[in-house]
């Protein structure tokens, strides 16, 4: 995504760099205490070491830098590690089973609300502002079509498999996700999910 980025979004005052979330400034020191803002879209669920990352968040903030941060809550249907979750259907299925042995679905989004403020203020953040919602309940996602291709980006099962199951995997990851996602007022399927939004400054 990154040499995507840098192919077709090219702009002098951008730079595009690849790092690790959780401790980039040990990469990266010139950006200790650098920025005014930080903003992270749908990223800190996918690391383990939450305090690394909320921390490393703080570290490169200068004094009264404001970070703004979008992330995955405890319930996320199509991504989360639960018992009514897709990933868990697909690990236990047996047609795929023992294919999948050794892969850990690497989605870490544990947290609620409140252990996300408390979170943010362990490493010196003050939270301005901090809701959970959930954002697919009026929309109509996606069609069949759609949602395989979508799901084929999102699924780390698929390194583990050959490709001549890819096909046959994402069918299932598929009619699966047809027949569990709920249906809305409007006659909508969509995605049950919650997300977290936090708002923070570095006093």
């Amino acid at each position: 995504m990154i040499e995507v980025a840098r192919q077709k979004h090219k702009s002098a005052n951008i730079m595009y760099e690849v790092a690790d979330g959780k401790n980039s400034i040990e990469h990266f020191p010139m950006w200790k205490a650098t920025f005014n803002k930080v903003v992270s879209v749908h990223a800190l669920h996918w690391i383990q070491d939450k305090v690394g990352a909320v921390r490393n968040i703080y570290d490169s903030l200068k004094i009264g830098g404001e970070c703004f941060i979008i992330f995955c809550g405890p319930i996320h249907q199509m991504l989360g590690n639960s018992p009514d979750e897709l990933p868990y259907y697909l690990k236990n299925h047996t047609k795929w089973k023992k294919k999948l042995e050794g892969y850990v679905h690497k989605m870490y989004n544990h947290l609620n609300l409140d252990d996300t403020q408390k979170l943010f203020e362990s490493v010196g953040f003050e939270v301005l502002e901090k809701k959970s919602y959930k954002p697919c309940e009026n929309l109509d996602i996606f069609s069949k079509e759609e949602l395989s291709e979508y799901l084929r980006t999102l699924l780390g099962q698929l390194q583990y498999l050959p490709q001549q199951y890819h096909t046959e995997f994402l069918q299932d990851a598929t009619d699966w996700s047809n027949q569990n996602f709920p249906v809305n007022h409007g006659g909508h399927r969509h995605i049950k999910m919650e997300v977290i939004v936090v708002h923070a400054i570095k006093k």
